[in-house]
């Protein structure tokens, strides 16, 4: 697979964190984390988390994150797991729209299917397609600015909605 256009490609991300030292996380400003053995332990998850992981496809969306299409029973779950990958269940049916919705149970219940965001004609900002091919899943890329905002791995962990406090 080509190297991605406008952002590192996962092996390069993976030797940058392998490479990042506490010190230079200390010059940016939005820099939350604790001391250097929590640096240590943000940085030995986001290496845990791809280690043995290639990306087959990558890709930016609007917000700016990017995200990986590694082979399923590459993803951090089914990683190194016995037997073979387990057969994702069926969606269930859709509920009719309209005034029928509210009233129990129904005859007719029409096919409506959410239209993906992934599309092999997409592309982002940088040209890239937006899309995962067969076989792959989409994985969010985590980085060290995503926990550094956070003293420690815990307290990123414990985050609530949108990033902010722990939830109710």
């Amino acid at each position: 697979m080509p190297d991605p256009k406008g952002f590192p490609s996962l092996k390069r991300f993976r030797d940058s964190v392998n490479s990042a030292k506490y010190t230079g996380l200390l010059s940016r400003a939005e820099t939350k984390v604790a001391h250097e053995d929590a640096f240590a332990e943000m940085k030995g998850h986001i290496l845990n988390l791809y280690e043995k992981t290639d990306a087959r496809n990558s890709f930016m969306d609007e917000s700016g994150a990017i995200w990986d299409c590694i082979p399923v029973e590459q993803q951090p779950a089914l990683r190194g797991s016995k037997g073979s990958v387990p057969k994702a269940p069926d969606a269930p049916p859709a509920m009719p729209a309209g005034p029928q919705a509210a009233g129990g149970p129904h005859e007719e219940w029409k096919e409506h299917r959410i239209a993906s965001p992934l599309d092999p004609d997409q592309e982002d900002r940088h040209g890239n397609v937006m899309y995962c091919p067969p076989g792959t899943i989409p994985m969010r890329r985590v980085t060290m600015e995503d926990l550094s905002r956070f003293p420690t791995l815990r307290d990123f962990f414990r985050k609530g909605p949108r990033g902010a406090g722990r939830p109710p």
